[in-house]
């Protein structure tokens, strides 16, 4: 590798680690600084509506429920969007911290030699945690939804039919997982692979290409929205591009 080449590689490499600590210490200011705001100007005469709005939830019209939740948003601070904000960035920046050290990014070149996890153990260990951890990262998101939203009636959380059924659809997407990567993916494949493997000459490898690209700009998608919505959520989908890119280059190296 040429000098210049390397000291391109680094000096880039710098700029996403600095860039990253800039993103961490801005969102804890944030997300500090929301914490001592209140959530509405008048947290008196927001309480008032909010418990008027809760008492007349079911007997109010349309228009006159409108009305009313015109009266408390008007009332809001920027207590939670700054928070929520802040939040997202704490995220984003760990997560892309964590990449670095596992791609050893602070030579941006060394991206070129990213691998897969090195064993099927590793692989589906990876995936199962990404997987369980939409779980909790879930139920999070709706607590914090649920509490920072003033206009949601008190006998409407929907918390409890998530746990009845969301365990269930996690537990059993968890097992389809380990089936499915174990005896069908990742069966008689070299680990680990070169992250960016490909051999034109292959013509399987077109196919592998077009279904695991469009999977990894759907998750991508995905991710980009749950950084500004579900932030709980986005390192889980972080794990899953990276999991749909080891799987392709596993794929494609079949033994």
């Amino acid at each position: 590798m040429r000098p210049a080449k390397k000291r391109t590689g680094k000096l880039v490499g710098g700029i996403l680690i600095i860039a990253c600590l800039i993103l961490a210490f801005l969102g804890a200011a944030l997300v500090i600084t929301s914490n001592g705001m209140p959530a509405h100007i008048d947290e008196v005469r927001a309480t008032e509506l909010t418990d008027l709005y809760q008492s007349k939830y079911v007997t109010r019209s349309l228009e006159e429920r409108a009305a009313a939740e015109r009266d408390i948003a008007a009332l809001r601070t920027s207590k939670w969007q700054r928070y929520n904000t802040g939040l997202s960035l704490c995220v984003i920046a760990s997560v892309l911290l964590v990449a670095i050290l596992r791609f050893r990014l602070w030579n941006i070149l060394n991206l070129q030699d990213a691998t897969t996890p090195s064993t099927r153990v590793g692989f589906l260990t990876l995936a199962s945690v990404a997987w369980l951890a939409l779980l909790p990262a879930t139920l999070l998101q709706l607590e914090a939804d649920y509490t920072q939203d003033d206009l949601t009636p008190t006998f409407d959380t929907g918390h409890g039919s998530f746990i009845i059924f969301g365990t269930q659809l996690i537990l059993i997407g968890w097992l389809l997982i380990l089936v499915i990567g174990r005896f069908i993916l990742l069966r008689n494949k070299r680990l680990p692979a070169n992250l960016w493997h490909w051999d034109p000459s292959r013509p399987r490898h077109r196919w592998l290409l077009g279904i695991f690209g469009l999977l990894t700009a759907l998750l991508l998608i995905a991710a980009i929205w749950s950084a500004q919505n579900m932030p709980w959520t986005f390192p889980s989908l972080a794990v899953a591009i990276y999991l749909a890119l080891s799987t392709r280059a596993a794929l494609s190296t079949h033994t």
